[in-house]
């Protein structure tokens, strides 16, 4: 049962008693367990990992000798001969301790204690990462948490390492993640004792949540089930990570329908799982194309007659008619099809809004004149305007990048029909998955390696910069042939496509480019 009420003031009802909060953790923590008769937890700020004395000496050494080459150059001074010391006795030759460490009492490693980062502005601390590891938190504590943590307005990480939550404790927790509003990060691995597996009850549509760490919680397939729809409606989480827990093929096929209607969730890890070829599969169709259920397709009616009449018609509908070939960006589309539509109608058109249509035409004409450049700037042969070109292309790329990130709702996307279905492209917002350490075959590898090959295709024929599907795939240890010439050209795929890897210039690049300058 829970004790505490929180109220938005600082006055909280904490059992049958009234509790101001200072907004100092420290105290407001302490004072809030010996009222819940919890034992006393050390508050200690996390320890770091001290400089090295060595570094520190060796800088001083070299900075001293400098200054003392410095000084014989400048006052013309001999040098002086070595001075030989005397020899030392036996106590002077000893050591002094290393101070990369430091002394503590016996068995206090092994007492429970909260650490904590912050970070000081003026007479006030304000705690930024807590971190809980290694010993249990109860439900008389994750009630203390629940009170003095939504104070902390710029905490922004919690870690629970093996702290023994079970399904009450991750209910209470839940709470405190909803009320935490800054809170981005929430590492639970090694919680392995949470039977119900309601990690659904963290990604709710009002969390803040963008970083979520599940290792070695043995999750399974009904875990996976909560999460997934948990997905359908979470607009902010970026990373999930699930390694090493109980995953089957039947958890990844949940996993998928929620990969379905999501467009934020940017890496997922399922590394070390059970997944087989069945499992793989479901992952690679909801990353290609897909086609939409009954219920999908009322979803996307309900979507279109939401729509104004007033604005443009949907871009998507408006690409149905073009050739995936010839398909330009979606925003030009829709005011292409205008265009034609006011061409056909130019009569009339003129008849009834003559300023309106004077209009339409200059906007027009202005995109016109940056969407396709003119014949003269393709004829200019000087480098220096080729490179102001090149810098200008760059800035509106950058401008409508934020245009290309934000996917519409994916059921507005464009559809295509086959066999009487209505099919549209998949997710191409995930760009890390990893699937290595599973139980895949060289069958899986070909599914995902035609997932890529689509990718890549589709990316191409939208002229997409982001967007565009995986940059990272993780399939070591699996049950394939790592030398098997399909894996090998899915490794060679995804290495060209990975952004950070900087493939060295040929020598006849270089020369050509010397060429060039000269």
């Amino acid at each position: 049962m829970m004790a505490a009420n929180i109220e938005l003031e600082d006055e909280v009802f904490f059992h049958n008693e009234t509790y101001t909060l200072t907004g100092d953790f420290e105290k407001d923590f302490c004072e809030l367990c010996a009222r819940n008769d919890v034992p006393a937890v050390k508050v200690a700020p996390r320890p770091h990992r001290p400089s090295s004395p060595t570094s520190q000496h060796l800088d001083t050494s070299m900075s001293k000798g400098k200054e003392s080459k410095e000084d014989r150059s400048r006052n013309h001074i001999a040098p002086q001969p070595p001075v030989v010391e005397q020899a030392k006795s036996s106590d002077d030759d000893q050591e002094p301790p290393p101070s990369t460490f430091t002394m503590k009492d016996k068995y206090d490693f092994f007492q429970p204690r909260l650490e904590i980062e912050s970070e000081d502005e003026g007479n006030k601390s304000y705690v930024k990462e807590l971190f809980i590891r290694g010993w249990k938190v109860d439900s008389k504590m994750m009630e203390v948490l629940l009170v003095a943590l939504p104070k902390q307005d710029r905490l922004v990480s919690i870690n629970l390492w093996n702290a023994g939550l079970e399904d009450g404790t991750l209910e209470v927790l839940s709470k405190v993640v909803l009320q935490c509003t800054a809170l981005k990060d929430l590492c639970l691995d090694g919680n392995a004792y949470i039977r119900k597996h309601r990690y659904d009850l963290l990604l709710k549509e009002e969390s803040s949540l963008q970083n979520l760490s599940l290792k070695n919680c043995y999750v399974n397939d009904i875990g996976a089930l909560n999460i997934s729809n948990a997905l359908l409606e979470n607009k902010h989480l970026l990373t999930l990570n699930l390694c090493f827990n109980k995953i089957t093929c039947v958890g990844a096929g949940h996993l998928a329908v929620g990969l379905r209607m999501n467009r934020t969730l940017l890496s997922l890890n399922l590394g070390s799982n059970l997944i087989e070829d069945a499992g793989c599969s479901k992952l690679a169709e909801s990353l290609t194309r897909f086609a939409l259920t009954h219920k999908e397709v009322v979803q996307r009616r309900h979507l279109l007659s939401k729509k104004p009449t007033d604005e443009p018609s949907s871009p998507v509908r408006g690409l149905a008619s073009i050739n995936s070939s010839q398909r330009p960006p979606s925003v030009k589309s829709g005011y292409a099809r205008d265009d034609r539509k006011n061409r056909s109608d130019k009569g009339t058109a003129k008849k009834k809004d003559g300023p309106q249509k004077q209009q339409k035409d200059a906007t027009s004409k202005k995109g016109s004149s940056t969407d396709l450049p003119s014949k003269a700037s393709t004829k200019t042969p000087k480098k220096a305007e080729k490179s102001k070109q090149d810098k200008k292309g760059a800035v509106s790329g950058e401008q409508e990048s934020p245009e290309l990130i934000e996917f519409p709702h994916p059921l507005l996307e464009n559809t295509e029909e086959i066999s009487g279905e209505l099919w549209i492209p998949g997710n191409r917002s995930l760009i890390n998955l990893n699937l290595a350490r599973n139980k895949i075959t060289i069958e899986g590898v070909k599914v995902m390696l035609q997932t890529i090959q689509y990718q890549a295709t589709l990316a191409n024929q939208l002229n997409r910069v982001v967007g565009i599907g995986l940059l990272r795939l993780s399939l070591q240890r699996n049950s394939f042939d790592p030398n098997d010439p399909h894996y090998t050209q899915l490794s060679e795929i995804m290495l060209a496509r990975d952004p950070f890897n900087k493939q060295p210039q040929s020598a006849s690049t270089s020369k050509d480019q010397i060429k060039d300058d000269s």
